[in-house]
């Protein structure tokens, strides 16, 4: 069974709707992708930059875009690139399992999260680590993509 069959229910049916005709046009286009995370851009009049990341049986997704910057709700732009995402077989994990649930996130959220949850130790110092170090991975992959989508 597709993956996003499962955490549908995780966002709101006229976002899942926006973002099923985004997919339609071929407006994502992945930049950088594994089992464990991927960066993509969306062509929704800008270029919004989505992250997904997963862990365990959770995925967690930000975006650029204004919608999710008020909310951290999945947008549009977060359910086209899953739509993408689940097709090319990434997010699944290295037991080649599916993810279940969908969390939205910013950055400083998940720094404020970490630090107020007692996450000083060394697990989630680690993961932590492990994911700034990754993000800057796909931005220096993603920069020569960004470029020419500009053009």
């Amino acid at each position: 069974m597709a993956f996003h069959t499962h955490i549908a229910k995780q966002v709101a049916g006229n976002i899942e709707y926006q973002g099923r005709r985004l997919y339609y046009r071929n407006a994502v286009k992945i930049l950088a992708g594994d089992e464990a995370d991927v960066q993509a851009q969306v062509k929704d009049g800008a270029l919004h930059t989505v992250d997904l990341y997963r862990n365990q049986n959770t995925v967690t997704a930000k975006c650029t875009c204004n919608a999710f910057a008020r909310n951290s709700e999945p947008c549009k732009h977060i359910w086209a690139t899953i739509l993408v995402v689940d097709a090319k077989g990434f997010l699944q994990g290295k037991d080649n399992s599916d993810p279940r649930h969908l969390v939205g996130i910013k950055d400083e959220e998940l720094e404020a999260g970490l630090t107020a949850s007692g996450a000083s130790t060394p697990v989630a110092q680690e993961y932590t680590r492990l994911i700034r170090e990754r993000i800057v991975q796909l931005q220096r992959i993603a920069e020569p993509s960004r470029e020419q989508a500009v053009k």
